[in-house]
């Protein structure tokens, strides 16, 4: 049965700060990747299909992938971004940032 995207966001927007939650690679593999517009679009992975539905996400999620396991983690910083840098962009805009050395992203000027 494929995860619920809509269950796991209610899950990581009601994370506090500091908290974290983990979820298992074999559940994110149940997520089918969806095209944004028709067959040519970029592709949202399971991950960006639940960051999507957090509101802030951008700002307050850091995403963490496990390469041993595959396993992705959610956690909630401590306090927003406030500097123009984010955590996470959607796959449609992600040509405009660019990855700093603390692997936020920071917008191409």
């Amino acid at each position: 049965m494929p995860l619920d995207v809509y269950y796991i966001a209610d899950k990581v927007s009601a994370l506090k700060p500091g908290m974290a939650i983990t979820v298992s690679a074999v559940e994110l593999k149940t997520i089918h990747p969806m095209p944004l517009v028709g067959v040519l679009g970029p592709l949202w992975h399971g991950v960006d299909q639940i960051m999507e539905k957090v509101i802030g996400s951008s700002y307050e999620i850091r995403v963490t992938n496990d390469l041993m396991t595959g396993n992705v983690t959610f956690f909630r910083l401590n306090e927003s971004l406030k500097d123009g840098r984010r955590t996470w962009v959607s796959p449609d805009r992600r040509d405009l940032f660019r990855r700093d050395l603390m692997g936020y992203l920071v917008p191409i000027r």
